[in-house]
């Protein structure tokens, strides 16, 4: 019986913990670094702390004409303290960091702090 018992709590934790938004924090310090998408080199910050690749609305509508996103719940802290829902997902996009060639994918935020963090 009390092996049911664990497994219930257990399956209610993990449901709550794929339920719960998460919040995306910059409050580490990033480092400039050179990026090209398609032919467009672009300044971009780069930080270890953050997990994920992070584009403004602004930099990928210019970058990207028929821009389809994949839905998500996420969430961020701009660097001025406002919580910014995400847009969605641009998955796989070519991308030269530091003259390596990667595929990343990249949440999108209508944010003015920066234009891409990776």
């Amino acid at each position: 019986m009390s092996g049911e018992l664990v497994s219930v709590i257990i399956n209610g934790w993990l449901e709550k913990s794929e339920l719960s938004t998460k919040i995306i924090r910059l409050d580490s310090s990033s480092i400039p670094i050179n990026c090209i998408i398609n032919i467009d080199q672009i300044k971009a910050l780069y930080n270890t702390v953050v997990g994920i690749n992070i584009m403004s609305m602004s930099i990928a509508e210019h970058l990207i004409q028929d821009m389809s996103l994949i839905p998500t719940i996420i969430f961020m802290r701009s660097l001025s303290g406002y919580i910014i829902s995400s847009l969605g997902i641009l998955h796989i996009l070519p991308s030269q960091v530091e003259g390596t060639t990667m595929h990343l994918s990249f949440y999108i935020f209508d944010i003015w702090d920066f234009d891409l963090l990776i």
